[in-house]
């Protein structure tokens, strides 16, 4: 006959597993994204004590596209900006490097001075106006003083918002 299993009054203590807090923090964000729809269709990453969105870029759209992409996303997608604020420039590292890789690291590099410019009309006046209003506008100026070419708005983005050392 089979003797009925033994209950201690005191449970066994579990091992505790250490989750670290960087990876709660990336989880969470991640979740506010899904929620919002901003990462549909995007593969996350996970491991190593991160979490993160490993979001494809439009490739050889030219920097108006860029420039969309970085302050207010494509497709109802997250903006680059957007997810530079919540993990840093982390998520571009992952992945395996293709042809995003080059745009990434030559074409549109996160420290372009069309970012700069971007950044610093939305400091200025981005709660009044909106994200879309100012790329709008950066795309009339730099589209009216120097034309479609990509080296050419760098070089004026360049010059009116110059690199500041920390």
């Amino acid at each position: 006959m089979a003797q009925p299993p033994v209950y201690s009054p005191h449970p066994t203590p579990t091992p505790s597993t250490d989750v670290p807090p960087r990876l709660l923090w990336d989880r969470e964000n991640i979740r506010k994204h899904q929620l919002d729809h901003k990462l549909d269709g995007v593969n996350i990453f996970e491991g190593d004590g991160q979490c993160m969105p490993l979001l494809q870029l439009e490739s050889g759209k030219g920097w108006e596209v860029s420039l969309e992409e970085y302050v207010v996303g494509v497709e109802k997608r997250a903006s680059l900006r957007e997810l530079n604020d919540l993990f840093g420039e982390r998520w571009p590292l992952l992945g395996q490097k293709d042809e995003n890789h080059w745009r990434q690291g030559r074409l549109y590099p996160f420290h372009s001075p069309i970012y700069r410019a971007s950044a610093h009309d939305f400091k200025e006046r981005g709660a009044a106006v909106g994200a879309d209003e100012i790329v709008k506008r950066l795309k009339k100026k730099y589209n009216k003083e120097v034309g479609r070419s990509a080296k050419a708005v760098r070089a004026r983005a360049n010059e009116e918002y110059p690199e500041t050392k920390n």
